[in-house]
């Protein structure tokens, strides 16, 4: 393969139907990992060892598949597209957050203050273990200006969404496809969460909220079902596929030239964003149509040590040591052969 020359899946379609068991199961990992903030899916594709098939897989839908199609080559578009690929990891991916919503019931733990305190403690210890991976990383490698200059932008990029938006974000169906189409390239970005980015946006009860109406409505109305699918899953649905396609080549650009300061961006975004995570804070809800709905923050509160703040603390430290031995996990099973990338540009030592 030339350098700069787009990876293409190594067999028809990306995947073999014999493999549509193994495929399917890591995608539901991936899923239940997306519905967690601080866990990235992007991470647990690494972990499964399915990494580089599926960026493969997404880069296959590019301007070659559109020449394809335009030119009606469809036998040698549909050998070269990533397609068998994406719907077995996809259809995984659907079933583990069907499971993840229906069995945990996050939506719910998050409306609770005692609860609401306890996960977010969970959030808050999985974002600052991912932080501290990072940033070990990014030392390891020697820190140079530029990629300090793009830490601080993270962290200022986050502090000032967090410090902008105090209360509730847009509830409308053009900010949730936003939502979407941001949230959706975590997905093939070890380190960083989609569900950690709807939490820094102020939409992850609602679009959570939103899956579960469709799944099971509170009154089981049909009605009520397309209200949640027309408003928040709809737009929200629209906007990961947006996402996918404008921005992944991108993401995967800027990592291929300028990777350090990229991640570096991340690890600001993410020791920013614990403003938000802190899991003692007076958060207020109202009853909307029957729900409770995230309003805004009172402000920050000191550490309590009743019940509840060890519980936090105790969530907190389980999830920054579990998101370490994921990132050790995930260390020890690197593929022999990386995803192919473009060649870096100098100015990224500079």
């Amino acid at each position: 393969m030339s350098e700069g020359e787009t990876p293409q899946p190594t067999r028809p379609g990306g995947a073999e139907w014999s493999e549509a068991p193994g495929l399917i199961a890591r995608g539901a990992c991936m899923g239940a990992a997306e519905v967690i903030p601080g866990v990235s899916g992007g991470t647990m594709a690494l972990i499964l060892g399915i990494y580089p098939r599926l960026i493969a897989a997404i880069q296959s839908f590019g301007v070659d598949a559109l020449k394809d199609l335009l030119a009606r080559r469809f036998a040698q578009l549909r050998t070269q597209l990533g397609w068998r690929m994406l719907l077995l990891v996809g259809i995984g991916q659907g079933l583990g957050i069907v499971i993840c919503l229906k069995g945990i019931k996050l939506p719910e733990l998050l409306v609770e203050p005692a609860s609401a305190t306890v996960t977010y403690g969970l959030f808050f210890g999985l974002v600052a273990g991912s932080a501290v991976i990072l940033a070990r990383d990014l030392i390891q490698h020697g820190l140079r200006p530029s990629w300090i200059a793009a830490f601080a932008l993270g962290v200022a990029l986050a502090l000032g969404l967090a410090l902008g938006f105090k209360g509730a974000t847009p509830r409308t169906p053009w900010f949730t496809f936003l939502c979407g189409s941001v949230a959706i390239c975590a997905m093939i970005l070890p380190g960083v969460s989609g569900s950690f980015l709807l939490l820094l946006l102020r939409q992850y009860e609602r679009i959570l909220g939103g899956v579960s109406d469709v799944l099971h409505p509170a009154d089981g109305s049909w009605s009520a079902r397309w209200e949640a699918l027309t408003t928040i899953v709809g737009p929200f649905g629209l906007g990961c596929v947006t996402g996918i396609v404008l921005f992944s080549r991108l993401l995967h650009w800027l990592l291929a030239r300028y990777e350090r300061a990229t991640l570096a961006f991340m690890t600001g975004l993410l020791v920013g964003s614990l403003w938000i995570l802190w899991p003692f804070q007076d958060r207020q809800f109202s009853e909307i149509r029957g729900k409770q709905v995230f309003e805004g923050s009172n402000g920050h509160e000191w550490i309590t040590l009743d019940g509840v703040g060890l519980g936090a603390l105790g969530m907190l430290v389980l999830g920054a040591v579990g998101i370490v031995v994921l990132d050790q996990v995930a260390r020890g099973k690197q593929p022999e052969t990386p995803v192919p990338t473009e060649p870096k540009e100098p100015q990224e030592d500079a």
